[in-house]
Order: C-alpha cells, then structure tokens, then sequence
C-alpha cells in the first residue's frame, strides 16, 4: 500500500485512524510518503494558500516537520 501524509486536509487525528483500520489487516509498511508539493495540482495550490482554490474554504495543511512528523508516526509503532 501508498500512503501520503501531511496531505492537505489531513490533522493528525485522521492519520491516527486510518492507522487503527489499517492495522487489522495486518499490513507492514516500509515507509510513508510525505506530501511533496506538485506545480498545477489542486492539492499544492490547497497547501499554499491555506484555502482550497474550488470552494474557497480554509483547508488545514501541515508544514512544520514536527507535525509531519507526528502524521507518519501512526504507521510505526
């Protein structure tokens, strides 16, 4: 499995339980990918304005290493 994290929208808490649904299935990933902004996607314009582009919405969007970090984390324990 692929999974990215730090994506915008994603807290914390979301990647906390997308880790307690994936551990049931007895999955052992060997890395996670951060999210990398990308030029001309939705998702990298949502990163760097802090709204999404479409509804105008304010969109959370992790940026520190710290809280990146914390996001990955669930997956290796």
């Amino acid at each position: 499995p692929y999974f990215i994290s730090s994506h915008p929208g994603c807290r914390e808490q979301d990647m906390a339980r997308l880790a307690e649904k994936v551990r049931p299935l007895g999955l052992r990933l060997e890395q996670v990918q951060d999210f990398t902004p990308t030029p001309m996607t939705v998702s990298t314009e949502t990163w760097a304005t802090g709204y999404h582009p479409y509804t105008r919405r304010e969109v959370f969007s992790a940026k520190d290493a710290e809280e990146k970090k914390r996001q990955k984390q669930y997956f290796f324990k």
